[in-house]
């Protein structure tokens, strides 16, 4: 019997998810035409670090998505065809790291079986399928979160028990919160949310040592200040502060690109918008109140928890944002399912991710 590498099984099964209609859905979202149209002009008039669409500059967003798409793009179009299926490939191979990224992770606290069934549910999970068929950011995203956030967990579980941490973890978490800032402003906000919640929780803070703050930080800064020197000296403004001013304050406020969801809305469909894995959320949540000072438990907590409370704090518009990328972690669905492991053996559900050639 030969053993089936694992992720590459899970690649070949997102990709049969990932792919089918990308090609022909048209587009679907004003977020979606808002950021396709600005690429294109962006490769059509080879300014690569001014943002527009149509005749006005986009603060909106910061310009990662834009370049992202704009390599795909050019890679397998000309620039100038309507074809929007270019402008996807970020969100499919953005999705396909989340689910290999979250495999790689959590085999550090459940089995590699268990893992794995979570990744392919992570990766048929609705709101994901549904995410890689549109160019927009939130695939690629939830990459840069579920990077940062495992390095979070090695350095936190390793730190407390006072094991050596490799420093590539810190420039791993460090590099990724780089990533994610680059792609939507407030990624930064859930590692250090995360950290500060942990710190509260645990009563300790010998394990920060382990990630190289001052470095860290020097990194992040000149990682973040190089792109937004270069988009500044193109625009003849400051655009993080333009994007604070004209997107992020008018979105705590209220009314700004409002979607009118009522409270609570995405909790609501977390059933439908997670399935099939939101069907072991119940008793995972049962079990992780019984279970609550393991250190698993307490990390996901601390993820989970404070951009929760943050996102209902916020503006219905805000909350929509943080819900759709942050509203629960990858690593929750892999350590709720280790929950129902044993009813999975027993044949509840299984799967058999191994076989013969």
């Amino acid at each position: 019997m030969t053993r089936i590498n694992p992720y590459l099984l899970l690649g070949l099964f997102s990709l049969l998810l990932f792919l089918p209609g990308i090609s022909n859905l048209p587009v679907v979202e004003r977020d979606e035409a808002h950021f396709s149209q600005a690429t294109r002009q962006m490769i059509q008039t080879g300014e690569y670090f001014q943002i527009r669409f149509q005749d006005k500059t986009r603060f909106q967003k910061p310009p990662g998505i834009n370049w992202l798409q704009a390599v795909f793009v050019q890679l397998f179009s000309d620039g100038e065809r309507s074809s929007i299926w270019p402008y996807r490939i970020p969100s499919v191979i953005g999705a396909l790291l989340s689910v290999w990224f979250a495999f790689f992770f959590s085999r550090r606290f459940v089995n590699e079986r268990t893992a794995l069934l979570a990744s392919a549910f992570l990766a048929s999970s609705l709101l994901l399928v549904v995410e890689t068929h549109m160019a927009v950011i939130d695939a690629s995203l939830l990459s840069s979160v579920v990077l940062m956030q495992g390095a979070l967990w090695i350095i936190y579980s390793k730190g407390l028990n006072h094991k050596a941490v490799h420093w590539g973890w810190a420039l791993i978490f460090w590099m990724a919160m780089a990533y994610g800032f680059v792609l939507k402003g407030v990624t930064p906000l859930v590692g250090v949310l995360s950290v500060a919640t942990l710190c509260l929780l645990e009563r300790r803070l010998d394990w920060l040592r382990e990630l190289r703050i001052f470095c860290g930080l020097l990194l992040f800064l000149i990682l973040s200040l190089a792109w937004l020197f270069l988009v500044n000296a193109a625009e003849h403004s400051n655009y993080l502060l333009q994007m604070v001013h004209k997107d992020l304050l008018p979105k705590l406020q209220g009314g700004h690109e409002s979607h009118g969801k009522p409270p609570l809305f995405h909790l609501a469909i977390l059933p439908l918008t997670f399935w099939p894995a939101s069907l072991f959320l119940w008793q995972g949540v049962v079990y992780a109140y019984k279970q609550r000072q393991q250190k698993i438990v307490r990390f996901l907590i601390a993820w989970i928890l404070p951009t929760w409370i943050f996102s209902k704090s916020c503006q219905p518009n805000c909350r929509s944002m943080f819900c759709r990328r942050f509203r629960l972690s990858p690593y929750c669905w892999h350590w709720l399912l280790s929950r129902g492991q044993k009813s999975l053996e027993n044949g509840c559900i299984h799967c058999n991710f191994y076989g013969d050639y």
